[in-house]
């Protein structure tokens, strides 16, 4: 940035016909979490969904740094789906689909070159899909961005993804699930006390997000994007398993992680 101030201190015009502006931002010590979520976040003039810890010792990486730590609150978790629409069968022909009728609404999780493969369902309530129908859009083979409700233990439409061709791959939203596990609350972030010296218990808590956000770092080999085909005969999972009960299809594929999901990434 110095270089950068000086040049508009020796030509003053390129500030005022600059496209934008780059500012510096404060950082402030890991020990001043509570301030920083209820002063400095409020007052910033763009959006926020998280906090970066990065080192004070650590030299300038390019590219992918694996010591610095992304944080998030639970509610700002999402994994992306490819969306699968499932119509029931209609009741005088079982062999053609019942388009008037409301279908389940799929996840599909990326395999690479092995397909996109049934994972579990999305919750659409009734006024959601009379809006989506309303709206006259394409919505089967979209990619869907989805957070977990813990509470009633059901993934929830937050927002489609048109930017992506494909969701995340297998092993992202596997590292993604473990981290979940490791979740750390901001309430718990910002107790009492925390704005002068962290509990040795909270330290522990975000020294183990440390070690499973670093398993999340280093997935990066699986493919995120290109084209995977596939139909809902080939989800990997029968038609009426979207009908089941989550915590049951969870149980029964392994992949029950508890009641409890978060994840370890943040935007800033």
């Amino acid at each position: 940035m110095k270089p950068h101030q000086k040049q508009l201190e020796l030509e003053p015009a390129r500030r005022e016909h600059a496209p934008f502006e780059v500012i510096v931002k404060s950082q402030e010590l890991a020990y001043g979490i509570r301030q920083v979520l209820t002063d400095r976040i409020p007052r910033l003039l763009h959006g926020n969904d998280g906090l970066i810890f990065t080192s004070a010792e650590a030299v300038y990486t390019p590219g992918t740094d694996r010591k610095i730590l992304k944080w998030k609150p639970p509610s700002e978790n999402s994994i992306d789906f490819r969306l699968q629409l499932k119509f029931p069968a209609c009741q005088d022909d079982p062999a053609r689909p019942d388009f008037a009728a409301k279908p389940a609404f799929l996840l599909l999780m990326n395999h690479g070159r092995e397909g996109s493969h049934y994972y579990d369902v999305l919750e659409v309530d009734d006024a959601m899909w009379e809006e989506w129908k309303a709206r006259g859009e394409q919505y089967d083979d979209r990619v869907v961005e989805v957070t977990w409700d813990k509470e009633r233990e059901r993934w929830l439409f937050m927002r489609f993804r048109d930017d992506k061709r494909e969701g995340n791959y297998k092993t992202v939203v596997e590292n993604i699930v473990k981290s979940i596990q490791h979740g750390v609350e901001a309430d718990t972030v910002s107790s009492p006390g925390s704005s002068s010296l962290i509990p040795a218990e909270i330290w522990l808590r975000l020294t183990v997000a440390v070690l499973v956000w670093a398993l999340v770092a280093g997935r990066a080999l699986g493919p995120d994007s290109g084209r995977v085909e596939g139909e809902a005969g080939q989800a990997g999972g029968p038609p009426e398993a979207a009908a089941a009960a989550p915590a049951a299809r969870w149980a029964a594929t392994g992949r029950g992680v508890g009641r409890v999901r978060r994840r370890w990434r943040s935007r800033t």
